[in-house]
């Protein structure tokens, strides 16, 4: 008994399952209700752009090209994509006349912008390389070797770090010269003169370039005042940081410059009455020493595009003789980048080098000899 009556409902939910199916496809073939294409289940009808005739070219126009009718046409535009400046269709006849600032191609949306009327002048084409700069920032071109600009082999559009090491040294903060001061002592005292000012006579002693200038210490065994004079003059420190993280390469070189010569015509002078043709010139000889291209030399200037602060402040540091070294960053690598400034200090701690003992014992012979003394120096075996 059970048994029938499962069998009566299935029955029953295969005979609904076959309506529901035949009425979902009545539907869909129907076209009914829902937003689908008639014969076409499934495909929603697309929602028509609203469009707007614009003005364009239909041939290429070079730079200061008067534009007739036959250089116009008119093509649909999307509406939400127009901007200002551009000519609709019921404006062409205020392009008929104007002149083009630049080189367009045929199929150019035109702009305002790149017309002028016909009693204006053409501004300037420029260089191309300024195309190359993008908006707010600027090119300026900085001193480089074969060290620093990554053994030759950057190349327009590598992306670059800009690393400075400056020379420091002591200066006297009022004279704002290279310490130790030259120092000088009365030799004799000066007279006040009638009615005229009083002088002193003063002898410059020591200070300046090579200077000896010393101090008095008391020295531990002796118990006494010594006057300790130093060997050299003052020695500069060094420190060296990233100054620039990314700046990028417009140009690796000098910048052709043959377009901004005038060009020299050759004028071959006609023979004159009387005188005999050229003959053919003879063959030449397979031994004779070949005159070869002179080499040429690599670059030692690049060019990059930095922010217009950044161009004062290497502008500054070329003055002052800041030495830069660039090095290559990687392709698409943005991450900003965080260094430590590198100092004499810095690396004795972090890579933790200790400072040698003054022992009473050495090796025989030295590392190294001086460099002025040939090979050997006294006191050390070849």
């Amino acid at each position: 008994m059970k048994k029938g009556r499962i069998l009566i409902l299935l029955a029953i939910l295969i005979i609904l399952a076959l309506v529901a199916v035949w009425f979902f496809q009545t539907q869909m073939n129907s076209g009914g209700g829902d937003g689908t294409v008639s014969g076409q289940p499934g495909e929603i009808a697309p929602t028509p752009v609203p469009t707007t005739e614009v003005v364009v070219l239909v041939q290429n126009a070079s730079r200061g090209t008067v534009l007739t009718e036959e250089y116009l046409g008119t093509i649909p535009f999307p509406q939400e994509n127009i901007i200002p400046g551009m000519f609709l269709s019921d404006e062409m006849s205020s392009v008929v006349g104007r002149r083009t600032q630049y080189d367009l191609e045929a199929g150019t949306v035109l702009n305002a912008s790149m017309l002028v009327d016909l009693g204006e002048t053409l501004p300037l084409g420029g260089s191309i390389a300024a195309l190359s700069i993008p908006p707010g920032m600027v090119a300026i071109p900085i001193p480089v070797d074969r060290l620093s600009a990554v053994a030759y082999g950057l190349r327009p559009g590598d992306h670059v770090s800009v690393i400075g090491s400056f020379v420091m040294v002591d200066v006297d903060t009022e004279f704002q010269s290279r310490l130790p001061n030259a120092v000088g002592g009365v030799t004799s005292p000066g007279k006040a003169e009638e009615n005229g000012p009083s002088y002193l006579t003063v002898q410059v002693v020591g200070g300046g370039e090579g200077s000896v200038t010393g101090r008095t210490e008391l020295d531990p065994l002796l118990n006494e005042l010594v006057y300790v004079l130093p060997s050299e003059p003052q020695r500069a420190r060094l420190v060296t940081q990233i100054l620039m993280q990314d700046a990028m390469v417009l140009r690796f070189g000098e910048f052709a410059y043959d377009d901004l010569m005038p060009k020299e015509e050759e004028v071959v002078a006609p023979p004159a009455e009387g005188d005999q043709p050229p003959q053919d010139q003879p063959p030449q000889d397979p031994n004779a020493p070949q005159q070869t291209e002179p080499e040429q030399k690599p670059p030692d200037i690049v060019t990059l595009v930095v922010t217009p602060q950044e161009a004062v402040e290497l502008e500054y540091m070329m003055q002052r003789g800041v030495k830069f070294t660039l090095v290559l960053r990687a392709n698409g690598d943005t991450t900003p980048i965080d260094t430590e400034a590198a100092t004499f200090q810095y690396l004795m701690e972090i890579y933790n080098i200790p400072v040698p003992s003054k022992l009473p014992y050495d090796l025989e012979p030295q590392l190294a000899p001086p460099a002025d003394t040939g090979g050997n120096s006294e006191g050390t075996t070849p």
